[in-house]
């Protein structure tokens, strides 16, 4: 495939679109993981009609390889794999404001990004990201929030890859990573009553 062929991977498809996992022999296009484009923002994926305008903006995004084992689905904010920092995720991120390589496209299939295929990657621009599953006030977001990354107990838990408000209230070395790690603000606003569910997210991580 060659460079322009990769330009023109639309958003919510990726490098194989095999919908089934590609081991590590069958790896396709590994020498362009980290391929930055820039995409209009749209309702609905480029090629798809009809569309219309979501913002004036435009989508940032990064094609990288998912390499965690299991299917990554959209709206969830990943981490990078070890030793392939802006090339490979490895999971949803699962630790309170850790460190967010950027949010799985929005616009795949609920079944996910397959294990092994390559997938653009959002890190600037407006994109959704799906609440906290737990109506505890996590989930109580307003239009204008620095947003951080939710604590979950693995990275493939249901309750991780999710975001919330920033917390500037703790100790100076929490305070530090909430600040560091934020990932955007608000678009939207959330209340109590709406877990897992989606926020329009202005990502600013590239």
């Amino acid at each position: 495939m060659s460079d322009l062929a990769v330009q023109r991977i639309p958003r919510g498809k990726g490098w194989h679109n095999t919908g089934s996992a590609i081991t590590s022999a069958n790896y396709g296009g590994a020498e362009y993981e980290g391929t930055v484009r820039t995409f209009g923002d749209f309702d609905v994926p480029s090629g798809t009609a009809p569309k219309s305008r979501r913002t004036g903006g435009d989508v940032v995004c990064k094609l990288v390889r998912n390499v965690s084992g299991f299917a990554l689905t959209p709206k969830r904010l990943v981490s990078w794999a070890s030793g392939y920092r802006n090339k490979r995720v490895a999971g949803y991120a699962r630790t309170t404001a850790c460190e967010v390589a950027g949010v799985v496209d929005e616009f795949w299939p609920a079944s996910g990004v397959p294990d092994g295929e390559l997938f653009w990657l959002a890190v600037k621009g407006h994109h959704k990201i799906l609440t906290s599953l737990a109506g505890n006030g996590e989930n109580v977001i307003s239009a204008g929030d620095w947003l951080v990354a939710l604590t979950a107990a693995t990275t493939a838990a249901t309750t991780s890859g999710r975001a919330s408000a920033i917390d500037l209230t703790g100790a100076t070395s929490l305070l530090g990573t909430q600040i560091l790690n934020r990932i955007g603000r608000a678009a939207s606003a959330m209340t109590t009553a709406q877990t897992n569910t989606d926020v329009l997210v202005e990502l600013d991580l590239y």
